[in-house]
């Protein structure tokens, strides 16, 4: 049996939960290509290996974007955001936390990544959605 760790808190209040890595995420299918096609998805490209093994550099993800006002992603889903001290830089990440304020953001390769451990939490208004598919 698996033992959970229990929750914790960060330094700035952003209270973190468990969450199993998911392998990767599913391939686009039709829905997700029509969904594209309408503008309910953006596409975007991974750069770098900080999300290894779950994401390779250059894979394109599809993403479903976040409006201020809406329900946050859940902990664990992978997403894409502005950069909070270099705006024109867009990173994903897996989100390991967040409050309504703030994203806890991690690199699922956690050696090659610069995220949240580096320059502390993110914005909510940062977050440019959540990735729902890898385009093929």
């Amino acid at each position: 049996m698996a033992v959970q760790r229990p929750q914790r808190r960060l330094g700035d209040g952003i209270l973190t939960t468990p969450f199993k890595l998911a392998p990767s995420l599913p391939a686009a299918g039709p829905k997700d290509l029509l969904l594209f096609f309408l503008g309910r998805r953006r596409l975007f490209e991974v750069q770098g290996p900080s999300m290894l093994p779950a994401l390779n550099p250059g894979q394109r993800l599809l993403v479903k974007p976040h409006r201020l006002g809406q329900a946050l992603p859940q902990t664990g889903s992978i997403v894409v955001c502005r950069h909070p001290t270099k705006p024109d830089l867009i990173i994903t990440k897996r989100l390991s936390g967040c409050t309504d304020q703030q994203l806890d953001l991690r690199g699922d390769n956690s050696q090659a990544s610069t995220d949240s451990r580096h320059f502390g939490p993110v914005p909510v208004e940062s977050l440019i959605g959540v990735a729902t598919a890898i385009v093929t």
